[in-house]
Order: structure tokens, then C-alpha cells, then sequence
């Protein structure tokens, strides 16, 4: 909460003196102005000026919207794809961009906010794209009888309408992972310069909305790729200090309880509620034993192990062996010995802290068979 401060004047202050300092506050605020008004937009942020270094968007006119989604007569699965395409292809060409300026950001220095800048620009430029194209909706489609059901009474077959599916929950995932490398990215940027606020310069929440309907449109998904999704989405807000990513305001809530409770996880015991919205959704997304679940298994094993570190810095020793426990299992499933190795180790190390010294033992050697 911000500091309050308050200004006391002495009821002994002589009408002179007060018309002395209302005259200072006037020609304050003038200077003020004249300021404000002569400074060209394109001035670079420096320390003794900070603006926004977003800029405002401007949504789209209709005369923007793809025609094909103007007109019913093309409203088909097939038009659907047609304009879900380029957006996909756009979202994974920003996600690249988010990747690549993660990687120099924790070394470049202040130079890095002005990259910063631009791609989260673009990110809401994206959304805005987004919005637009998926306000777009297909007509239910129904097969014209029961003995045909690879034909739509419009001559659609199952597939197209299955493409169409797919591509629209494609888009949806690739939306909220860009979401996901723009918190992680946001939380790699020096707080200075341009970026002294937390927020770029700019108000607080400004990146709120656009997160809370990547998540949103992202639960109406149920297949594992998207619950192995939102699942790393929570689990990284989970990690994250509220108070230290002001770009996105408070974060999303799980729909069950708010983030700051703590509930029963998986093991009956208590967690942040996000963490345990996260791992719930993790666990979903693995149930199966095909390439795409093994390799999901890695996905949830790593964000395991981000968990388990963070019961470790705060002594919580059985949370933190309990998550390297299904760490190792999963990383056994996903067929990396590695990953598999390290998490026993470090079941081990817990399970000693917390007492178990058998189950220690137990553990270490498990991590050589």
C-alpha cells in the first residue's frame, strides 16, 4: 500500500507568506505544463523523464476484418481455418521473438526495455487481432441423419469440422503461451530507467485483461495440450510476487478459491491454491501413455521440480520430497534418467532434513538403478 503523506500549515502563517507560496505553486504548475507540452513523443526515457512505454491501441475498424468472416454465406469449418491460419503463424512468430529476448535479457542491461517494450506493444496489438478473429463463430454443424455421420447436413465432412477444432484450440494454446513467456521475460527486466515503476512507466494492470482471456479461453479446451498449458501458465504464476509484476495487476484467481489461500493438494497437505490449480491441470494432461503424454510428463516433472524448490527455501521438507517423489516418476516416464536422477537425489536430501533416513537411503540408491 502507498504511503500517505500530509501537509500541516501553521494557522499562525501571515497572508504574505501564503501569497508567497501560492505564487510559487503557480508558476510550478506552468513550468509543469510547459514541459509536458514541449516534449516530442519520440524522446527516449532517461532518467528524468518516464512515460509510458507502451502506446495506446487502437482496436480494429470493420473495415479490417477478414471478409470471409463478414459473410455467413462463408461461414464454414473450412473459412474458420482460413482465417485461424495466419493468426497461429503470427502468434508463433511473436512466441520466438518473447524466447530469444529472454535468453539476452538477465545480461543486456536497461538497453533491453526498449525490445521489451516493442514486443509486449505487439502482444496487445496480437490480442486485439486475436479478439477480432475469434469473435468469429462457425454454425453448429449436425450430420443430416443418423445412419451418415461422416456428412454434415451442409456437406461437411467430420474432418473438416475436426480441422477446424483443432486449429481454433491450436491458436488458443500458442496465445496463452506467448502470455506465459511475456510474464517470464517481464520478470527478467531491470527496475530502472524506463522500467523504475515495475511497470515500464506505465499504469498498473495495463497487461491484466489480456491475460485473464488467454486463460479463460484457453479452459474451454479439454485436451491434454491445453491442460498441460494452463498448468504451466498457473504454475508460473503461482511463483511469481504480485507486488513485483504490476504490468498484470493481481494475476488471474482459480475459479475455486483465491490464489492467496492455501488449500489440500494432491498429497492432503496445504499449498498456495494456484500451485495446486497448476499441479491438478499437470496431472490431467499426463493421463495416458502415448509419445505425446510421456513427453507432457517432462513438461510436468520440471515445473515439479520449480515447486519443490520453493517448499525447500522456506524448510517445508516433506512438500518438497513429496513433488520430487512424482518428479522422478514422471522423468522416468518421459524417458530422461537424468531429470529422473536429479529428483531423487534430491528426495534424498529432503527425506534426510525432514528425519527419514531410511527413505533417504532408500532413494539415494534408487538414483543408480
Amino acid at each position: 500500500m502507498a504511503s500517505q503523506f500530509y501537509t500541516h500549515v501553521a494557522g499562525s502563517t501571515s497572508k504574505k507568506q501564503a501569497g508567497l507560496w501560492l505564487g510559487l505553486a503557480i508558476t510550478t504548475i506552468a513550468l509543469g505544463w510547459f514541459h509536458f507540452q514541449t516534449v516530442p513523443d519520440d524522446l527516449p526515457v532517461s532518467d528524468d523523464w518516464v512515460s509510458c512505454m507502451l502506446q495506446d491501441v487502437v482496436t480494429a475498424s470493420t473495415n479490417q476484418v477478414p471478409q470471409t468472416s463478414m459473410n455467413e454465406a462463408s461461414s464454414t469449418p473450412a473459412a474458420e481455418v482460413e482465417l485461424l491460419e495466419p493468426l497461429e503463424a503470427q502468434c508463433i512468430s511473436l512466441h520466438e521473438e518473447f524466447l530469444s529476448l529472454q535468453k539476452i535479457a538477465p545480461s543486456a542491461g536497461n538497453e533491453v526495455l526498449p525490445l521489451a517494450a516493442k514486443v509486449l506493444q505487439d502482444l496487445r496489438q496480437f490480442d486485439e487481432q486475436y479478439a477480432m478473429t475469434l469473435s468469429y463463430r462457425q454454425p453448429a454443424y449436425k450430420p443430416h441423419n443418423t445412419s451418415d455421420q461422416n456428412t454434415t447436413s451442409n456437406g461437411m465432412s467430420q474432418k473438416t469440422l475436426a480441422d477446424g477444432k483443432l486449429k481454433r484450440t491450436e491458436t488458443r494454446i500458442c496465445f496463452l503461451q506467448l502470455v506465459t513467456a511475456a510474464r517470464r521475460l517481464y520478470a527478467s527486466l531491470p527496475q530502472a530507467r524506463g522500467n523504475a515503476n515495475g511497470a515500464l512507466g506505465c499504469a498498473a494492470g495495463m497487461l491484466h485483461a489480456i491475460e485473464e482471456n488467454a486463460v479463460r479461453e484457453l479452459e474451454l479446451e479439454e485436451s491434454a495440450n491445453a491442460l498441460s498449458c494452463l498448468g504451466v501458465h498457473w504454475s508460473v504464476v503461482s511463483l511469481s510476487d504480485s507486488s513485483s509484476a504490476p504490468l498484470f495487476g493481481s494475476g488471474p484467481t482459480p475459479r475455486e478459491s483465491p490464489a492467496s489461500v492455501w488449500v489440500q493438494d494432491y498429497w492432503g497437505t496445504l499449498a498456495p491454491a494456484d500451485m495446486v490449480h497448476a499441479e491438478d491441470l499437470l496431472s490431467r494432461s499426463v493421463q495416458g501413455d502415448d509419445h505425446k503424454h510421456r513427453a507432457l510428463s517432462l513438461i510436468h516433472a520440471r515445473r515439479l521440480q520449480e515447486h519443490a524448490k520453493v517448499f525447500e527455501s522456506h524448510e517445508q521438507h516433506t512438500a518438497a520430497a513429496q513433488r520430487y517423489q512424482l518428479m522422478a516418476k514422471l522423468a522416468k516416464k518421459g524417458g530422461s534418467a537424468p531429470l529422473s536422477a536429479y529428483a531423487l537425489s534430491h528426495l534424498s536430501h529432503s527425506l534426510l532434513l525432514q528425519g527419514s533416513q531410511a527413505e533417504a537411503l532408500v532413494a539415494a540408491k534408487a538414483r543408480w538403478t
